[in-house]
Parts: C-alpha cells; structure tokens; sequence
C-alpha cells in the first residue's frame, strides 16, 4: 500500500496558494497531483491566469479569462464562470 493521496482540501489550498509563498514540500506534492490528472492542471492554469490578473489589476482581461475557461471545461449548469458572461457593469 503506498502513501495516501492529499486530500481535496489540501489540493485546493495549494492552487489557491501564490506559487512564491508555497512550501517545497507542498509544491512537489502539487507538481505530483498535476503530473497524473489533466483536470486539476487546467484548474490551476486557470486559477493561477486569474490571480495574476486580479492582482495586475488587468479587469480588461476578464472576458477573454472566462472565454479561455469556458472553452477548457465542460462547466456545470450551476458553476459562477457562467454567471460572468451576462452584462458587464461596473461596481459601485
């Protein structure tokens, strides 16, 4: 019997980690996980693009992100991405 698999709760800390403030150990363990599975490796292609441009403040960017994600994933009807596709409008 080998080692147990992480968690899903660790996995999603360490895509929703910046890649700099991750620990070694976890990251090697996150390079493990993607290398076996191509689902989680989109996922973080996406969650990575994302949080550079919310932190890079590029908002203009935004609807070429959701088409990236929408043309990678099959989306599930309830899934928020789907919801960014209405009217832009500012928030106040």
């Amino acid at each position: 019997m080998g080692p147990r698999p992480p968690s899903a709760r660790a996995v999603t800390r360490w895509l929703l980690t910046h890649p700099d403030a991750l620990p070694e150990g976890d990251r090697i363990q996150l390079e493990a996980v993607l290398a076996n599975c191509h689902e989680p490796t989109a996922l973080s292609e996406h969650v990575r693009s994302f949080g550079h441009m919310v932190a890079h403040l590029q908002g203009d960017q935004l609807l070429t992100w959701i088409e990236a994600v929408t043309s990678t994933a099959d989306l599930p009807k309830g899934c928020p991405v789907n919801d960014l596709r209405g009217p832009q409008r500012a928030i106040p």
